[in-house]
């Protein structure tokens, strides 16, 4: 009896060491060290170490050996260590006498002169991560063994938590690293702002995009002082987006502050509510470079719809001059011209022709968006006064156009009539002279467009071709087949841009084509 209740005044000793040592230790490796050197107190043995084993590797994580021998770092081959029979087994291994066993000629028993060893296997996640392990110089009883197994198997249990909170933030860290890299490259900052008191936890890529101090800011203070940033113009919508946030979510939206150095900088923000934890989540990027881009990229295209508007006035002139003399020469000279004369003629005649296509063309394409104000446009009624205008071609190919009713929007009603118009145009002439054509408008209403549709059972096209039939002047065929400028699908493109849509085709050779394409509401 005197015995057990020496045992366990012994174990309730070595439990609040150990509690003790955890307390004690904030350092995840300190506190690695610290239960190797308890470890090494009670059982007597002069070395012990943590190894992470990786397939046929063992490599040493922390340590405390005789004159510091076995060093953190090192690496063996796992066949040359004493641990290998503890990962078969998956199961704590102890040899109180190695003399004489095959594990005596071992690479790892040898460089430290073991006699008897401990081993013990560290599991993570229910999988064997690596060993404990405690070799001495000296042999030692199998008592002596067994009466430390419990403490030290609860050794164990604890350094494989400890491990495992380690590996979990070096994972945290690394996750980190890639977010913070993230958010360097394209310049973007999250944030919560807790409801009610506005306070804000936030990402350091927030105080640089707001050009914030970080070590002089306050969590309460941070979100009033990125609302002062905001340009006088915009602040109000920001005010206001903010507020709603704390009732919904808020889609992206974009505005401008004013850093330290006085330089505008663009900003799109989302905000999304999280209102069972308290708080909204914040998204920022800076787009201030691509807002330059945009500019840049837009005062060029119009530099170029310039120069395209003021070259096509300016051919004109001489063009009228040319047809002109054409048609003198017909009138005056038409019996002293002989046969060749007269082909050669036509064939100027005709390029003229053509070349003022062009030229209107040209015209045209080059005044589409110069009506910058939007309107409300019934776009089933505009249909119908296309099909009015077309009544002769209608009439002679023998077209059937289906028009469901059809929404109204917001956009520029004159190029949503030529949008509409080349589309319908292109429908009822690229079709084969054995059917009539048929042709079908529709309409779907997504989230945030519009999206049409005209369908029509025509010649078609390979899809190889789809990607050149938008680029200015392409033809897929040849003038004397179907005329045109080539121009019509680049102008139907450019007034799909101008409503900040896409445009779309689907098309099978011989079967026909469905040309679909979007507005935003």
């Amino acid at each position: 009896m005197h015995n057990e209740a020496q045992k366990l005044k012994v174990l309730n000793s070595q439990l609040n060491t150990l509690v003790n040592i955890y307390i004690d230790n904030s350092d995840d490796d300190k506190l690695l060290l610290e239960y190797i050197n308890f470890a090494k107190d009670i059982t007597e043995f002069e070395n012990g170490f943590i190894s992470f084993v990786n397939d046929q590797n063992y490599k040493v994580i922390q340590s405390s050996t005789l004159n510091n021998k076995l060093a953190k770092g090192a690496e063996f081959r796992l066949c040359d260590t004493l641990c290998q029979e503890v990962i078969e087994k998956e199961d704590i291994v102890y040899h109180s006498k190695l003399k004489g066993l095959p594990q005596y000629d071992l690479a790892g028993r040898i460089f430290l002169d073991t006699q008897s060893v401990i081993g013990l296997p560290l599991f993570i996640d229910n999988k064997i991560w690596g060993t404990f392990t405690l070799c001495s110089t000296s042999e030692k009883s199998t008592s002596h063994f067994e009466n430390n197994k419990s403490i030290l198997q609860l050794i164990a249990l604890k350094v494989s938590r400890v491990i495992n909170d380690i590996e979990l933030k070096q994972q945290i860290q690394s996750r980190e690293s890639v977010l913070q890299m993230g958010e360097r490259f394209s310049k973007t900052a999250t944030y919560k702002r807790f409801l009610g008191t506005n306070e804000v936890i936030c990402t350091d890529s927030f105080y640089t995009i707001f050009d914030i101090d970080i070590e002089k800011t306050s969590p309460k203070e941070t979100f009033a002082i990125a609302i002062s940033k905001v340009m006088d113009e915009d602040r109000e919508t920001v005010i206001e987006k903010s507020i709603l946030s704390t009732q919904e979510n808020v889609p992206p939206f974009e505005y401008r502050i004013t850093s330290s150095n006085h330089s505008i900088k663009w900003l799109r923000h989302q905000l999304n509510l999280t209102k069972d934890e308290g708080y909204v989540l914040g998204v920022i990027q800076d787009i201030t470079e691509l807002k330059n881009n945009e500019i840049s990229i837009k005062r060029k295209n119009e530099e170029l719809e310039q120069l395209a508007y003021a070259s096509a006035h300016d051919l004109q002139e001489p063009l009228r001059t040319i047809t002109g003399f054409i048609d003198l020469i017909n009138r005056d000279y038409a019996d002293k011209i002989d046969k060749s004369g007269k082909t050669y003629l036509s064939f100027i005649t005709n390029a003229s022709y053509r070349m003022k296509e062009q030229i209107d063309g040209l015209l045209d394409h080059s005044r589409i968006g110069r009506n910058i104000t939007k309107e409300k446009v019934d776009t089933f009624l505009l249909v119908k006064n296309i099909i009015k205008d077309l009544d002769k071609v209608i009439s002679d190919t023998n077209a059937q156009i289906e028009i469901p009713e059809l929404p109204i929007v917001d956009g520029y009603k004159v190029e949503l009539r030529l949008l509409f118009l080349n589309l319908i145009t292109n429908a009822i002439k690229f079709t084969t002279k054995d059917r009539s054509p048929e042709i079908s408008i529709s309409f779907e209403e997504q989230r945030s467009f519009w999206k049409f549709h005209v369908k029509d059972n025509g010649i078609g096209m390979k899809k190889e071709y789809i990607p050149n039939i938008f680029k200015l002047f392409g033809r897929l065929n040849h003038r004397s087949e179907y005329s045109g400028t080539g121009i019509g699908l680049t102008q139907a493109k450019k007034v799909v841009d101008l409503h900040q849509g896409e445009i779309f085709v689907n098309s099978q050779e011989g079967v026909g084509t469905t040309f679909s394409f979007t507005i935003k509401k």
